[in-house]
């Protein structure tokens, strides 16, 4: 763990173009849009090929399409990062500290906005005013990958009949399954939901080198630089290309 990453706004500026082209690689007509007057700043997509739709426990956003999964299904990204008045000075008065940087992997087809969050990939800085506790996850993995789905799909009998109209239009000869839960007690159906509400706490730790002796087996890292979380943006975004290409 180290201490909290800041950064003047006039290099924030650059940062968020270097940003833009790392998207611009996979999307070339993506933007990335600062809102430079709040604390936090919070930068975000625009484009003419977003579409917005909802964030999980979140505000509306803008997505972009991705790729193409299959007939129409599209895989699209969402990004946000945020910055805030730092220890060492204000949003006016100078440097800012690393917040948090993240991705969001949405599923849906084009010119709806119901387009369900399945994953995210998140890296978090320290909270403010302190160098070794993240914002509300003390103890989890940063950076870390979390899994939406389940908290996306809040009615699972509706959600399997959406499966199953999908799978009948495509001509896909599978058997259909009962995908209620007649075989559980009303008890253990409502633990299910709520093991199944909470899953997408759990944090995926993806620095983790647990099988090396300590200090170098810690799964919560601080980024020390500008270029290290623009390295993790670029490497997280093709990994996942390369990751959708297998559906």
């Amino acid at each position: 763990m180290g201490h909290e990453l800041t950064a003047s706004l006039s290099r924030l500026e650059q940062h968020f173009g270097s940003v833009q082209g790392i998207l611009n690689e996979v999307i070339p007509e993506l933007q990335v849009d600062v809102e430079w007057g709040v604390d936090p700043i919070v930068a975000g997509l625009v484009g003419a090929s977003c579409e917005v739709t909802a964030r999980n426990r979140g505000v509306a956003a803008f997505v972009a399409p991705l790729r193409e999964i299959r007939r129409g299904l599209v895989a699209w990204l969402g990004f946000r990062e945020e910055w805030v008045g730092s220890t060492a000075g204000t949003v006016r008065g100078g440097r800012l500290a690393f917040r948090s940087c993240g991705m969001t992997i949405h599923v849906g087809v084009r010119n709806s906005r119901d387009k369900p969050q399945m994953f995210r990939a998140e890296w978090q800085g320290p909270q403010r005013g302190t160098t070794d506790t993240h914002d509300a996850t003390k103890g989890a993995g940063h950076p870390h990958w979390q899994v939406d789905a389940l908290d996306s799909f809040v009615d699972y009998e509706e959600q399997a009949q959406v499966l199953l109209r999908r799978m009948k239009e495509e001509g896909e000869e599978r058997v259909a399954r009962d995908f209620s839960f007649a075989d559980v007690s009303p008890e253990e159906h409502e633990e299910l939901m709520a093991v199944r509400n909470n899953l997408s706490r759990f944090h995926f730790a993806s620095a983790a080198a647990w099988w090396r002796p300590a200090p170098a087996n810690g799964h919560a890292h601080v980024p020390t630089s500008l270029r290290e979380i623009e390295s993790w943006l670029r490497a997280t975004l093709d990994y996942t290309v390369s990751e959708l290409a297998r559906l």
